[in-house]
């Protein structure tokens, strides 16, 4: 197969027509995709590795992930919320989890400093991290960290490291993190 310099493949220093010959080849496999806990894919009965998944997927399959609900508890690095509530959910692939939570600042009190919420379990390593909106007021960015010493997870805004809180803010955060 070959490409001409019509296709975007030109070396600057050649006028004219210019071709390029690619190897193309591929093998094909199909099945049903499996993800192991060790991070291995496989399809149908072929692992697949060092390759460029391309072609066509079904819109309605999914990863065989099952989502756990939790309910975090929130703080402030300082002072303390009048009204605040949280949901949270995770799943886990090849030994990492994937969390989704929800803050509601219904009331910001005098909570100040950082927002922290619990994750579902600690950490097995340092840094984890993650990020997040506020979704009901300001609709700033949102970064999250954590250390492997504590299942805490620090919130912030962004754009200035500063406190993400307020009367009436909702804080959509996901975060990931190795288990033990």
């Amino acid at each position: 197969f070959f490409f001409q310099a019509e296709d975007g493949i030109r070396d600057s220093s050649v006028t004219g027509v210019q071709t390029c010959a690619l190897p193309i080849s591929f093998n094909s496999v199909s099945g049903d995709a499996t993800l192991s806990s060790s991070g291995v894919l496989a399809i149908g009965a072929s692992k697949v590795t060092n390759a460029m998944l391309a072609g066509s997927i079904d819109p309605g399959a999914k990863l065989a992930t099952t989502r756990t609900s939790y309910t975090p508890t929130v703080t402030a690095s300082s002072g303390a919320f009048t009204t605040v509530s949280a949901s949270g959910s995770y799943y886990d692939v090849g030994g990492v989890r994937f969390v989704d939570m929800t803050i509601t600042i219904t009331t910001n009190g005098t909570a100040a400093g950082l927002v922290r919420a619990t994750l579902p379990s600690t950490p097995a390593a340092d840094f984890n991290n993650g990020m997040g909106r506020e979704t009901a007021v300001a609709g700033f960015m949102c970064g999250a960290y954590g250390f492997a010493s504590t299942n805490n997870l620090s919130i912030f805004k962004l754009a200035d490291s500063s406190y993400p809180g307020g009367n009436g803010y909702v804080i959509n955060c996901q975060v990931y993190y190795r288990l033990s």
